[in-house]
């Protein structure tokens, strides 16, 4: 396991890598070795957040969860940069129409933050909520729409 923390609007963004494949994305600290994660990745977060804000597809990530979590956590890696999707429209990408709670839970329970763009995704009467706040979603979403 390899680990690295960066700083994203002020803000401590650690990413843990396993095989070369992103496994955590937090705005928090993580506990252990901050050895550095491959170069390669780095360099992606890098080139993020100079403004290449499509760069993060290009990134594996895994983490455990249902085929439909799985299911809406791919959708939302879909949703290009600087747009959003509604928790209904997610759900729909997802192959469940009707399913935009459960697709909200999958939003909640994700794991790997900016790499698995849980940002993205607002309720259809505004922003919605995010795990690591208000305003941090706002400044992701504005950042990336001004870099678009």
């Amino acid at each position: 396991m390899q680990i690295e923390t960066f700083e994203v609007f002020d803000r401590p963004f650690t990413v843990v890598v396993v095989d070369d494949v992103v496994v955590r994305g937090t705005f928090d600290r993580v506990a252990g070795a901050h050895d550095g994660i491959p170069v390669a990745i780095s360099s992606v977060i890098h080139r993020y957040l100079a403004g290449e804000v499509d760069v993060l597809t290009t990134v594996a990530v895994q983490q455990p969860g249902s085929p439909f979590r799985q299911r809406v956590w791919e959708s939302m890696r879909e949703i290009p940069a600087g747009e959003v999707a509604s928790y209904g429209e997610l759900a729909m990408d997802a192959g469940s129409p009707g399913a935009a709670r459960a697709a909200g839970t999958a939003c909640g329970s994700n794991q790997i933050a900016l790499f698995v763009p849980c940002h993205r995704i607002v309720a259809s009467n505004g922003i919605g909520g995010y795990q690591f706040g208000l305003e941090l979603k706002s400044n992701l979403l504005e950042f990336e729409a001004k870099s678009r």
